[in-house]
């Protein structure tokens, strides 16, 4: 039996931004408000950003209707007789605010991937390298859920755009409650 090749740096490289755009995910969507504000943020505001701010409660607050970059905002719509903006700048002002209720999908099984996906840190190697069933019986063991299907554990991971490792795959193995990975024998 050959043995197979460890990882190169291009693979983990490719593998870690999977995991950065995952953590990417994870970040509520009106922290990219907090860039705007102020003068020299302010010349970033373009029309179709206001109209997407203002969905949001904490868009209505921060760009006020009466704040000068937002006013020449809607001069410079006017003088172009934008008519569309208008329009969509109604419809969205007519419609109740979005409260931010936190992160946009977030939960504990997404969470615990991308955190240790790329990661040996809490007694566990890198996810990457565990076989299906056993990143499935880990997660059920962490989570104290018995129902968490290897289908469930499997389609978030592929949701979430994390990239898998093909050779040197390990299995997770429960000895007097405590967790090994030994490595899968392919042979």
């Amino acid at each position: 039996m050959s043995k197979s090749r460890p990882i190169t740096k291009k693979e983990l490289k490719a593998i870690k931004a999977s995991v950065a755009a995952a953590r990417n995910s994870f970040i509520p969507a009106h922290l990219g408000f907090f860039d705007i504000c102020g003068p020299t943020g302010a010349a970033l505001l373009d029309k179709r950003l206001l109209l997407r701010a203002y969905r949001w409660y904490f868009g209505r607050t921060m760009f006020r209707l009466n704040q000068p970059f937002v006013r020449a905002l809607l001069l410079e719509a006017s003088d172009s007789e934008d008519k569309t903006f208008f329009i969509r700048l109604g419809k969205v002002l007519s419609q109740k605010p979005v409260e931010f209720s936190g992160n946009r999908g977030f939960n504990e099984l997404k969470w615990f991937l991308v955190s240790h996906w790329a990661e040996s840190k809490d007694g566990l190697p890198e996810l990457f390298y565990l076989i299906p069933d056993a990143l499935a019986q880990l997660c059920r063991h962490k989570f104290r859920q018995n129902s968490l299907s290897t289908e469930v554990v499997a389609k978030t991971r592929q949701r979430l755009g994390l990239k898998t490792f093909r050779r040197q795959k390990l299995k997770a193995i429960v000895c007097g409650g405590k967790w090994t990975f030994p490595p899968v024998d392919k042979s």
